[in-house]
């Protein structure tokens, strides 16, 4: 079975088109502190001249513009105490424009698995492509190359790429042979004290960006094993300022495990059965971290008295107290050139007063890499209680199916393991029936006005790309015609087949992205 790269690379450059249909402008800068930033003097504020159930940026220079919705603008009135659910979607947006032309420099840490499974073609050809790697780095750029088996082994220091030192990082790379058994952890924390050994010597220049490339074809047996624990390691490298991206090689890897910490860093996760295609994602992961318009992305979500978050989707986060209450704090990483990063989450309002309600202040913090400064911008959202709950925001309806996309791709990948290959396929054809449905209530609010047509455009095409992905999971469990025009199903791959190995993996890379 081919690896459906079209597929995942279509959702990796998926984006939510979010202007909002009754837009709030955010006013012009001044200064203002940002807390835990290094330099508040240059920092901006943005103000926002009216709370409302949605905001967005109109004319700001920076290279981050973020946008704001409720999932209904109006709520029912409730009897007293009662509690109206709603949604709260927040979509960042890395400009395209002038701030992009800066490229920051790059560290780039690899992380390679050479355990003895990798012996053979895996192996050289995971050496060819982070050798093809190191020589697109630019003079400014930085690397470090750790190898691991059931211990880590420092293969390249933290180095400053330049033409008299990048033959000798070639040539350690090529050195690496392979060994015993696999330690992902290993190899994960010691590039991280690399790291943090080259922080100490001045090494990592300012404004630096930096990314981890974890590559395995096994899953881990030494170390860490459990999933909250890699969970946890891959949380201190996001909070170190450092995104993993994973890299699954073959079939027998724990999918479940190179997803979560590539979800976890904010980085992401590919499934290569042929490991030959390893130099184009390590390629695709240096041009993302070339282009890359802030850092330290953070957002703060300040709630209103009464006001409770269920459920923060598919990203990680967590619960302080702010100075007027509870605050959830999203880190975001970093964002390049063009990309989208989405919030969703579930919330309870009051709904005993009619009137306006205020729901949230929603804080962004980032490192603007160009400008070399620290920015902040702020916006309030509130929801109206009224007679009656309006219609749900089409676009928040299009993240939450993406939300749901994710989870059933995974859902069915765990009743196809478990021979439950008619309920998985079952499972991908509802939720496909459930996307069709929603393409024409978004054709039916583009043509009442109700949406304006670039927002429509992004929705159509956001969910043919959900379409696409639960189509090409189902695809060899669907009829198949023959020669003579009769249908008939094609031979399911078994779960314990490689075949039936590709297929979930495939199904994991493509969930991924989904979620962000």
């Amino acid at each position: 079975m081919r690896v459906r790269t079209a597929v995942l690379a279509a959702i990796l450059g998926m984006a939510l088109t979010s202007a909002a249909a009754t837009r709030v402008p955010l006013l012009g800068a001044t200064p203002m502190p940002v807390a835990g930033r290094d330099d508040p003097a240059a920092a901006d504020a943005g103000l926002l001249s009216a709370a409302g159930a949605s905001f967005g940026q109109e004319g700001q220079d920076g290279p981050v513009r973020f946008e704001g919705r409720l999932g209904n603008p109006t709520i029912g009135k409730g009897s007293v105490g009662a509690n109206g659910e709603s949604y709260l979607l927040v979509t960042l947006h890395g400009s395209d424009g002038k701030s992009a032309a800066v490229s920051p420099p790059v560290h780039l840490a690899v992380v390679i698995d050479r355990s003895g499974s990798m012996r053979g073609s895996r192996i050289e050809n995971a050496i060819a492509a982070a050798t093809g790697l190191v020589e697109h780095l630019r003079p400014r750029d930085s690397v470090s190359v750790v190898s691991f088996d059931t211990q880590s082994q420092v293969v390249v220091p933290p180095t400053a790429i330049d033409d008299s030192n990048r033959a000798g990082i070639l040539s350690a790379i090529r050195s690496i042979q392979v060994g015993g058994d696999t330690c992902i952890s290993c190899g994960l924390e010691e590039g991280m004290h690399q790291m943090r050994e080259a922080d100490g010597a001045g090494e990592l220049a300012s404004g630096e960006v930096r990314r981890m490339v974890l590559l395995s074809d096994g899953a881990t047996n030494h170390g860490i094993r459990d999933l909250p624990g890699l969970r946890a390691l891959a949380g201190r490298l996001r909070d170190a300022g450092c995104s993993v991206s994973t890299v699954g090689l073959d079939v027998d890897f724990d999918e479940k495990v190179m997803a979560a910490i590539a979800t976890e860093s904010n980085g992401n996760h590919y499934f290569v059965r042929d490991a030959s295609n390893l130099a184009s994602i390590f390629r695709s992961e240096l041009d993302a971290v070339e282009s890359t318009v802030a850092n330290d992305v953070d957002l703060s979500v300040d709630l209103a008295p009464g006001v409770e978050v269920d459920e923060v989707l598919d990203r990680a986060f967590t619960r302080t107290t702010g100075p007027n209450g509870p605050r959830i704090q999203v880190p975001f990483g970093a964002i390049r050139a063009g990309e989208d990063k989405t919030l969703i989450a579930r919330v309870h309002v009051r709904t005993d007063v009619p009137g306006s309600e205020p729901v949230a202040n929603v804080t962004l913090h980032y490192r603007d890499i160009a400008g070399a400064r620290d920015r902040q911008a702020s916006a309030d959202l509130a929801v109206t209680v009224g007679d009656a709950t309006s219609a749900l925001d089409p676009l928040v309806g299009v993240r939450l199916d993406r939300a749901k996309t994710a989870a059933t791709l995974l859902e069915a990948n765990d009743l196809f393991a478990s021979g439950q290959t008619a309920q998985a396929t079952n499972l991908l054809n509802v939720q496909k029936a459930k996307l069709d449905v929603e393409k024409s209530a978004v054709a039916r609010r583009a043509t009442s006005g109700g949406l304006g047509s670039s927002e429509a455009f992004g929705a159509d095409k956001d969910l043919d790309r959900q379409r696409d992905a639960l189509s090409s999971a189902a695809a060899p469990f669907s009829p198949a015609t023959s020669a003579s025009g009769a249908a008939h199903h094609a031979a399911a791959p078994a779960p314990t087949s490689a075949e039936g190995k590709a297929l979930r993996k495939e199904n994991q890379a493509a969930a991924g992205p989904m979620k962000f």
